[in-house]
């Protein structure tokens, strides 16, 4: 990741500060990545919010997802990849697609991503029940000097994620 973030800007990716605010612990307990995180460190209360029991600021990088998704996909389409969009009722018939159109099975499809999202419920040879839809709202906003990330948890759940082109992502709501 750091070689993309130093090296190729055109990917969409940029380092950043991110802080997250909790307006209480569960069980007294910090947040699990908080001790994972060589940069994390647990703000003061001098820092927090009046109705925020802990937070913690930490490095982070910034993906401008469309941005990174073309970069990955014209790297891939590049190598030589192919992209293809088809319905599936079982995950290995996506095995079963030959790189070169044939049916040679010497050149079957080595690799496959499954993005199915939700539809892994019902997705052959998956059949994943424990998969859940979550609603929320997110909106895209001109914030050009937004510099870092800011997420609140608690009787209202929202957040800040700069993008790196002078827009922010705002969101909130998780039902």
């Amino acid at each position: 990741m750091n070689e993309i973030v130093d090296r190729v800007p055109e990917a969409g990716i940029q380092r950043a500060l991110g802080r997250d605010y909790y307006e209480s612990l569960t069980n007294g307990e910090q947040p699990w990545y908080a001790s994972k995180l060589d940069s994390a460190r647990v703000l003061p209360e001098s820092e927090l919010p009046a109705d925020v029991a802990y937070g913690v600021e930490y490095s982070t990088v910034l993906i401008n997802v469309p941005q990174y998704l073309g970069y990955l996909k014209n790297k891939f389409t590049g190598m030589g990849g192919v992209i293809e969009q088809r319905a599936l009722n079982h995950i290995e018939e996506a095995l079963l697609v030959s790189v070169d159109g044939s049916n040679d099975p010497n050149k079957k499809t080595p690799i496959v991503v499954n993005c199915a999202a939700l539809g892994n419920r019902v997705l052959g040879g998956v059949c994943d029940a424990s998969m859940q839809p979550v609603r929320g709202q997110t909106l895209v906003v001109s914030a050009p000097d937004a510099k870092r990330t800011l997420t609140r948890v608690g009787s209202q759940f929202s957040y800040v994620i700069p993008r790196g082109d002078g827009t922010v992502v705002l969101g909130g709501t998780a039902e």
